[in-house]
């Protein structure tokens, strides 16, 4: 009985304990340009359909609940960018599950310290150099102009010729006093000490000063001593009789060769006329000469750098034709062959994409029909340049909702290096979001430079977004959108039917009730009326 009772007065306390949730794991805050998101996953034994409170507090504050991120189910995320409304301010955020004790705690976050470097730009403004800062964002300036920055510039003409100027603020610094014609590299870094890892120099950016003389004048004066040259060459040769510009008699010797027929007979004083060797050209045979059908509709195609040459055989072509495939580039002009185009069958085509090895030059290409003893004519193509004439296609995009966001997850389409190391990506300028509300139809664009992530704020909870990416390049301007991808920026409220149900039940009850009730209180009224009508006598 003693074992019972003491049971029995543990069990309270027991039972708390055991359904309490485990605390979460993985826990992780990421700033990129300002937009904080928190990320977290569930610890090991957590049930199904648990859901989470995100609460932030500073070090002289209280906890207060992020709004948004009260009832938190999957995905685990929380944008806190609102939250952390003030830069300079050093916040503690907790995330714990509902009805448990056991949180995750991030110390010590101050948003300012996770700058990333301001984008440096370096152009020649007279004989001085210009230094200009700008923001990634530019809702970030503000930030970024409370700051100081320190300039590290180094001369290529010297290893050691370097030094180091300090500036505060985005303003533009001009870099006097520097050597004519040399290449000047520019990097930059934090000097007000915020992070205390010592942020590093950004990677160089160079210019080159003005020279002492203009080009344009040494170009000309180059020019006028060439045609100098040219002229006294010139008549140097026709003074010698080098170069004849007036037709001179023949001498008699010369004179007295006669030709006939292509054949030089020499004239004699003792050889009379009628004896002179006459030969008669030979004309040559008739040969039959069979052409084939010219290939038509030749066309170079492209899509993200990938070069495509199409083509249809001629009317009456032989099925056991084959066709040969030249390009032309117009910096060397000559046709040369492609080396996997040689022997193509109708309806193939052919990859130029390594044939076309200068993206910003021009190439032409043509075909011919071939046979073991026939050929065709050479159909040309129209100029095509690489750089411009290409198709740019879409990254792969792929949507998932942040409570109140969106989180759009960029990849590239995979492509080969191209020359001098240049990829796919570098063409890129930047990216076009395009985001419409599923529910009105209510839209709007984003102009966006290259993240793997980029998150996108203020939206209502709750609601069904669609988005489109395409891309914007300087060279060219033929690019086709992504398909649209949807997502939910929190799961949809499910609203229980059973109180309605409930409700409707409760009316049809009473409705009953009072119905019953006129029918008694009738056939009561009814029995009376008859009692006092009936004679005593019946």
């Amino acid at each position: 009985m003693t074992a019972l009772v003491w049971m029995l007065s543990w069990l309270p306390l027991v039972l708390p304990a055991m359904s309490e949730l485990p605390m979460p794991v993985n826990v992780t805050l990421t700033t990129s340009h300002f937009s904080h998101i928190l990320k977290w996953e569930p610890g090991p034994g957590t049930t199904t359909g648990a859901y989470y409170l995100v609460s932030i507090t500073t070090e002289r504050g209280t906890w207060m609940p992020v709004a948004g991120c009260e009832h938190v189910q999957q995905p685990l995320v929380c944008n806190l960018t609102e939250a952390f409304s003030d830069p300079l301010e050093t916040y503690i955020t907790m995330v714990k599950a509902h009805n448990s004790s056991l949180s995750a705690i991030i110390s010590g976050y101050t948003p300012i310290m996770h700058l990333g470097l301001p984008l440096l730009t370096v152009r020649s403004c007279g004989r001085d150099l210009c230094v200009d800062l700008q923001p990634p964002k530019e809702h970030l300036r503000e930030a970024f102009d409370s700051l100081s920055y320190q300039l590290k510039i180094r001369s290529n003409y010297l290893k050691e010729s370097q030094f180091v100027e300090e500036t505060k603020s985005l303003k533009t610094v001009i870099l006097t006093e520097l050597a004519p014609g040399r290449q000047y590299c520019v990097s930059v870094r934090f000097s007000d000490g915020l992070e205390a890892k010592k942020s590093n120099f950004s990677q160089p950016v160079c210019a080159v000063t003005p020279g002492i003389f203009p080009a344009d004048s040494l170009i000309s004066t180059s020019l006028c001593l060439l045609v100098i040259v040219v002229v006294v060459v010139v008549a140097l040769l026709v003074g010698t009789g080098c170069i004849c510009l007036k037709r001179r008699p023949l001498p008699t010797v010369l004179a007295s060769i006669q030709h006939m027929e292509n054949v030089l007979v020499v004239a004699t004083l003792s050889t009379p006329l009628s004896s002179f060797l006459k030969i008669c050209p030979t004309v040559p045979s008739p040969v039959l000469c069979v052409f084939l059908p010219a290939p038509f509709n030749v066309s170079i195609s492209s899509f993200n750098l990938e070069h495509t040459l199409s083509f249809l055989p001629g009317a009456q072509t032989p099925s056991d034709a084959s066709f040969t495939v030249q390009v032309l580039r117009s910096r060397k002009n000559s046709w040369r062959p492609v080396a996997a185009c040689l022997e193509l069958k109708a309806g193939q085509m052919c990859n130029l994409t390594k044939a076309f090895k200068d993206l910003f030059d021009h190439y032409r290409a043509r075909v011919q029909a071939v046979t073991p003893n026939k050929t065709s004519n050479w159909t040309v193509s129209g100029w095509f340049q690489p750089v411009s004439d290409t198709v740019l296609g879409p990254p792969d995009l792929s949507v998932s909702g942040c409570g109140n966001c969106l989180i759009l997850q960029l990849r590239l389409p995979a492509a080969t290096v191209l020359r001098q190391n240049l990829q796919l990506k570098d063409l890129y300028r930047e990216f076009v979001f395009h985001v419409q509300r599923t529910r009105d139809g209510t839209q709007f664009r984003l102009n966006l430079p290259y993240e793997e992530e980029t998150v996108i704020t203020y939206l209502q909870p709750g609601v069904e977004y669609c988005v489109t990416v395409s891309v914007t390049s300087l060279f060219s301007s033929i690019t086709v959108p992504s398909k649209p991808q949807c997502a939910f920026t929190s799961p949809p409220s499910r609203r229980s039917s059973f109180p309605v149900v409930f409700s409707l039940v409760g009316v049809f009850s009473v409705l009953a009730f009072l119905l019953m009730g006129l029918v008694v209180y009738g056939s009561q009224l009814s029995f009376k009326l008859l009692s006092q009508r009936i004679p005593r006598t019946l």
